[in-house]
């Protein structure tokens, strides 16, 4: 969703192939809709055909490891389109509510008295260390590819509370019992996770029957 001489430039190339891969029917559609204003029903229905979702996949999948209570992840960049300045301010309202819980970052500092940066080496290191969350979280406000870091985690059994909307309700499913409106319940969800083991346990559960599909060899 660049500017828009970027845009011309990709769908003038696109048009040139025989099918473009997108990680997402969500994002497809983003590329539909920004094209509607550009182009004619004829190149659009060309689009339409050639771009198709390919869904990324996750090497392996291991859960039912311990994990450390009321812990929270934020495993993206911390960028403005990962939601880093939304999931702040967020924190620091839970903050001012409750002082019981541990933030860790694997890609951002954050300074703040409730947030922990983790120092990560190796592909196996970083994998080890997502076993031991208790709690993910997603915070992408207006874009969103499909989320490595968000699969990454989940493979790991560690559930995520996500947006609903973007890619996520198609990436999880749409009962899916972590996925939030707003900042409220955002909130809302994080504390019943914080506080509930069991609404951890019915998150994963969830998982369990929708993660064997994410594995590469169901994807390619």
């Amino acid at each position: 969703n660049y500017a828009e001489r970027f845009f011309l430039e990709n769908i003038s190339g696109i048009l040139k192939m025989d099918e473009c891969g997108v990680n997402s029917i969500w994002l497809k559609n983003l590329v539909i809709e920004k094209s509607k204003e550009l182009f004619n029903d004829k190149v659009v229905k060309q689009l339409q055909k050639i771009i198709q979702p390919h869904y990324l996949g996750i090497d392996g999948i291991s859960t039912g490891h311990d994990y450390r209570s009321k812990t929270i992840l934020f495993n993206h960049r911390d960028n403005e389109y990962t939601g880093w300045s939304w999931f702040i301010q967020r924190m620091d309202e839970l903050w001012e509510k409750r002082q019981d819980f541990k933030v860790y970052t694997t890609l951002a500092d954050m300074d703040r008295p409730y947030a922990k940066r983790v120092k990560i080496h190796s592909r196996d290191e970083y994998l080890k260390f997502l076993k031991s969350m208790k709690v993910g979280v997603g915070c992408f406000q207006k874009y969103s590819a499909w989320s490595i870091s968000t699969t990454d985690s989940l493979s790991m059994g560690v559930p995520y509370v996500l947006p609903n909307k973007l890619c996520y309700p198609e990436m999880v499913g749409k009962d899916y019992p972590l996925l939030y409106d707003d900042g409220k319940d955002f909130l809302k969800k994080i504390e019943q996770v914080l506080n509930s083991d069991f609404v951890r346990d019915v998150a994963v559960v969830y998982l369990k029957k929708k993660i064997n599909g994410f594995k590469w060899e169901k994807r390619v």
